[in-house]
Protein backbone atom coordinates (compact mmCIF):
# COMPACT_ATOMS: atom_id res chain seq x y z
CA UNK A 1 0.00 0.00 0.00
CA UNK A 2 1.38 3.57 -0.89
CA UNK A 3 -0.05 6.60 1.61
CA UNK A 4 0.73 9.74 0.51
CA UNK A 5 3.91 10.54 2.42
CA UNK A 6 5.59 7.46 1.30
CA UNK A 7 9.36 7.22 -0.47
CA UNK A 8 9.28 5.02 -3.62
CA UNK A 9 11.96 3.79 -5.66
CA UNK A 10 12.55 5.12 -9.27
CA UNK A 11 13.06 2.39 -11.46
CA UNK A 12 13.86 3.83 -14.66
CA UNK A 13 17.09 6.13 -16.77
CA UNK A 14 15.13 9.36 -15.64
CA UNK A 15 17.92 10.00 -12.99
CA UNK A 16 15.41 10.18 -10.27
CA UNK A 17 16.53 8.19 -7.59
CA UNK A 18 13.67 8.56 -4.72
CA UNK A 19 10.18 10.55 -5.14
CA UNK A 20 7.57 10.56 -2.34
CA UNK A 21 3.95 10.55 -3.04
CA UNK A 22 1.77 13.54 -2.08
CA UNK A 23 -1.53 12.12 -4.23
CA UNK A 24 -3.16 9.34 -5.90
CA UNK A 25 -5.18 10.08 -8.79
CA UNK A 26 -8.72 8.10 -9.33
CA UNK A 27 -11.44 7.73 -7.17
CA UNK A 28 -11.79 10.58 -4.01
CA UNK A 29 -12.05 8.46 -1.38
CA UNK A 30 -9.11 6.42 -2.86
CA UNK A 31 -6.82 6.19 0.18
CA UNK A 32 -4.27 3.84 -0.56
CA UNK A 33 -2.05 3.08 -4.32
CA UNK A 34 -1.91 -0.66 -5.45
CA UNK A 35 -0.12 -1.49 -8.52
CA UNK A 36 -0.98 -0.08 -11.53
CA UNK A 37 -1.98 2.74 -10.31
CA UNK A 38 -0.61 6.61 -11.13
CA UNK A 39 -0.27 9.00 -8.12
CA UNK A 40 1.45 12.43 -7.96
CA UNK A 41 5.30 12.51 -6.71
CA UNK A 42 7.75 15.18 -5.88
CA UNK A 43 11.05 14.46 -6.66
CA UNK A 44 13.53 13.58 -3.11
CA UNK A 45 17.02 13.03 -4.40
CA UNK A 46 18.36 12.23 -7.99
CA UNK A 47 21.60 11.83 -10.10
CA UNK A 48 23.49 13.30 -12.50
CA UNK A 49 25.03 10.27 -13.46
CA UNK A 50 22.88 8.99 -15.36
CA UNK A 51 19.00 9.55 -17.54
CA UNK A 52 18.39 13.37 -19.51
CA UNK A 53 20.65 15.57 -17.23
CA UNK A 54 23.08 15.44 -20.38
CA UNK A 55 20.75 17.52 -22.40
CA UNK A 56 20.73 21.62 -21.56
CA UNK A 57 16.48 21.65 -22.28
CA UNK A 58 15.42 18.55 -20.04
CA UNK A 59 18.90 19.52 -17.46
CA UNK A 60 16.00 21.23 -15.32
CA UNK A 61 13.22 19.02 -15.67
CA UNK A 62 13.89 16.39 -13.02
CA UNK A 63 15.64 17.96 -10.35
CA UNK A 64 14.24 18.33 -6.85
CA UNK A 65 11.35 19.67 -5.73
CA UNK A 66 9.53 19.00 -9.55
CA UNK A 67 6.44 17.24 -9.42
CA UNK A 68 5.77 14.53 -11.87
CA UNK A 69 3.16 11.79 -12.57
CA UNK A 70 4.37 8.44 -11.28
CA UNK A 71 3.00 4.66 -12.39
CA UNK A 72 3.41 2.23 -9.61
CA UNK A 73 4.50 -0.94 -10.77
CA UNK A 74 6.25 -2.86 -7.33
CA UNK A 75 4.74 -2.49 -4.03
CA UNK A 76 5.58 -4.61 -1.14
CA UNK A 77 2.32 -5.63 -0.12
CA UNK A 78 1.14 -8.68 -1.38
CA UNK A 79 -0.82 -9.28 -4.67
CA UNK A 80 -2.75 -11.63 -5.70
CA UNK A 81 -3.69 -13.04 -9.06
CA UNK A 82 -6.89 -14.38 -9.95
CA UNK A 83 -6.19 -18.34 -9.68
CA UNK A 84 -5.00 -17.75 -6.01
CA UNK A 85 -1.38 -17.42 -6.20
CA UNK A 86 0.59 -14.04 -3.92
CA UNK A 87 3.24 -12.14 -5.39
CA UNK A 88 5.79 -10.09 -2.54
CA UNK A 89 8.32 -7.71 -3.90
CA UNK A 90 11.32 -6.36 -1.99
CA UNK A 91 10.11 -2.74 -2.72
CA UNK A 92 7.66 0.27 -3.27
CA UNK A 93 8.86 1.07 -7.41
CA UNK A 94 7.28 3.40 -9.59
CA UNK A 95 8.15 4.53 -13.53
CA UNK A 96 7.50 8.20 -14.06
CA UNK A 97 4.67 9.02 -16.68
CA UNK A 98 3.50 12.25 -18.55
CA UNK A 99 -0.30 13.08 -19.03
CA UNK A 100 -1.50 10.26 -21.82
CA UNK A 101 0.32 7.87 -19.39
CA UNK A 102 3.58 7.37 -21.50
CA UNK A 103 6.82 6.75 -19.73
CA UNK A 104 9.61 9.32 -19.87
CA UNK A 105 12.29 6.80 -20.25
CA UNK A 106 13.60 4.52 -22.35
CA UNK A 107 14.49 1.47 -20.19
CA UNK A 108 12.90 -0.48 -16.88
CA UNK A 109 14.87 -1.96 -14.64
CA UNK A 110 13.57 -5.17 -12.20
CA UNK A 111 10.18 -6.84 -12.87
CA UNK A 112 7.17 -6.13 -14.03
CA UNK A 113 3.97 -8.26 -13.90
CA UNK A 114 2.16 -9.10 -16.77
CA UNK A 115 -1.21 -7.69 -15.53
CA UNK A 116 0.14 -4.32 -16.66
CA UNK A 117 1.22 -4.54 -19.94
CA UNK A 118 -2.59 -5.70 -20.52
CA UNK A 119 -3.57 -2.11 -19.21
CA UNK A 120 -0.72 0.00 -20.41
CA UNK A 121 1.50 -1.91 -23.00
CA UNK A 122 3.93 0.77 -24.03
CA UNK A 123 5.27 -0.51 -20.27
CA UNK A 124 6.05 -3.92 -22.32
CA UNK A 125 8.73 -2.78 -24.39
CA UNK A 126 10.44 -1.30 -21.94
CA UNK A 127 10.63 -3.60 -19.51
CA UNK A 128 13.76 -6.36 -19.62
CA UNK A 129 11.92 -8.59 -16.91
CA UNK A 130 8.22 -9.74 -17.03
CA UNK A 131 6.48 -12.04 -14.91
CA UNK A 132 4.24 -14.28 -16.06
CA UNK A 133 1.47 -16.55 -15.27
CA UNK A 134 3.02 -19.41 -13.04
Amino acid sequence: MIIPGTVLNVVDNTGILKARCIKIYGDTKKACAKIGDVILVVVETYTLKRGFLLDKKKKDRFLKGKKHRALVIRIKQNYKRNYGVFIRFSDNAIIIINKRKMPLSKKISGPVLYELLEKYPSIGILARWLILII
